[in-house]
């Protein structure tokens, strides 16, 4: 039976005791700061609060960064000195250039044993289908990475991410809006709702911070032809930028109480560098995987 390697990035969701048991490899991303300091995604909640606070408070430009090509190529021939393939899962390109660069760092070193895949999102998505991949490397022999690719894009189906921030800082330095558009929205006190899939579309608007998880979960429900609840739910994701306890502990008891769910389904993580830094302090996503047939509207 082949040894096969899989290698995700810190613009993952993960939980560091589950990689480290299932043995995936995990290699860094990275953001640079405006006096040209490199900070490794490996960074602690400290560290990401101190970014938060200089986006927020001093309009610093914070760059994130992906991995480029050579460093690429070097993790894939390392990896391939011990396994027989290496199959790397990444972010969707319109987020970012990590998936062609690693296209890029595939064909330079001429590989077949090589498969380069994106998740058509980040973060929690990114998650789940990489509980997908580790579960399709165990039933299947061979693997393409054409049809590994439309087989996410399926599993992508039942899964949607919906975003909001309080603060809009991040989103001009990190070029998601014009500052026109965030000085419009200030004006008119609106909070905006990003859809957190492959086209990170808007979402929609609200008025009242106060109501951002109503509005979150209403705007899930807008995303399915019915309005997904217990029977129809696999998992779900609450991704957070630095809530404190009882903020979390909040937004699980109203998670529970509009989806009618459980709250053993429920897995809390902190947003990847990429994700905090255009979202900030007290920003946060919910992430829903459906069963059965119930999909996501086109």
């Amino acid at each position: 039976m082949e040894k096969i390697a899989i290698l995700i990035d810190s613009t993952s969701t993960f939980d560091q005791n589950e990689i480290d048991k299932k043995g995936i490899h995990l290699i860094y991303n990275s953001v640079n700061d405006d006096d040209g300091n490199i900070i490794d995604d490996i960074c602690s909640n400290e560290q990401k609060r101190q970014l938060c606070e200089l986006i927020t408070n001093e309009h610093r430009p914070i760059k994130t960064s992906s991995i480029n090509s050579q460093l690429l190529q070097e993790k894939f021939l390392e990896l391939q000195k011990k396994y027989d393939k290496v199959v790397y899962l990444t972010l969707a390109p319109s987020f970012s250039s990590q998936y062609n660069n690693a296209i890029l760092a595939k064909a330079a070193i001429g590989s077949k044993d090589v498969i380069v895949l994106h998740s058509q999102s980040v973060a929690a998505q990114t998650e789940i289908i990489l509980e997908w991949l580790l579960d399709y490397v165990k039933t299947h022999k061979e693997f393409n990475q054409e049809l590994m690719q439309k087989e996410i894009a399926e599993v992508a189906k039942h899964i949607t991410t919906i975003l909001t921030t309080f603060h809009l800082e991040g989103l001009i330095t990190s070029g998601r809006i014009p500052t026109s558009v965030a000085k419009l929205l200030k004006l008119a006190k609106m909070f905006p709702l990003i859809q957190g899939e492959e086209t990170h579309k808007k979402a929609g608007l609200y008025r009242k911070w106060s109501e951002s998880a109503k509005n979150v979960f209403e705007a899930i429900d807008n995303r399915f032809p019915e309005p997904p609840r217990a029977k129809h739910i696999k998992e779900i994701i609450l991704c957070h930028t630095l809530c404190d306890d009882a903020r979390i502990k909040e937004l699980t008891e109203k998670i529970c109480e509009y989806f009618q769910v459980e709250e053993s389904i429920i897995k809390v993580r902190v947003t990847p560098l990429l994700v905090a830094t255009a979202c900030l302090k007290d920003s946060f996503g919910v992430t829903i995987y459906t069963t059965g047939d119930l999909i996501k509207k086109c």
